[in-house]
């Protein structure tokens, strides 16, 4: 790794400098290098960060279609898992609940039909609010607030 650097660094400093192999250089010089090395090692990074972040984005995006799909075949059904999902109560039901009713929500967007969804989580609200826990994960993913 440290010849790997050096090399790094004195390839492209000898041949900006035009300079023979046995005279030294500055401190200032080496500095100025170590800092472009680093500037682009830090560009690599935030690239190869960035293009990750899209590709988790992307499967996510594949993630949510798979289960929008399955979600349109169960029909109404789904709304009786909800239910049992809420009824539950505990955090793992109440996350399965709220993940059911962000792909619904999804699907109705994409469908652009939603006054009976607005309907059912309003009624989901009002029949479940004593169960604060899952009240605010439904306001914090904006669920039924208009």
């Amino acid at each position: 790794m440290a010849a790997e650097v050096r090399g790094r660094i004195r390839s492209p400093w000898a041949a900006e400098q035009g300079e023979s192999k046995g005279k030294g250089r500055t401190v200032a010089e080496l500095r100025g290098r170590s800092l472009a090395v680093r500037e682009e090692r830090r560009a690599k990074e935030a690239k190869r960060k960035e293009a990750e972040q899209l590709r988790k984005a992307e499967e996510a995006k594949r993630a949510q279609r798979a289960r929008m799909d399955v979600l349109k075949l169960q029909g109404t059904r789904v709304w009786n898992e909800v239910e049992r999902e809420i009824n539950r109560m505990h955090a793992s039901g109440y996350d399965r609940a709220l993940g059911l009713l962000v792909d619904l929500r999804a699907l109705v967007e994409e469908s652009r039909t939603g006054n009976d969804f607005a309907e059912r989580i309003q009624s989901i609200r009002e029949r479940h609010f004593p169960k604060w826990k899952f009240i605010e994960r439904l306001d914090s993913h904006r669920l039924g607030l208009g």
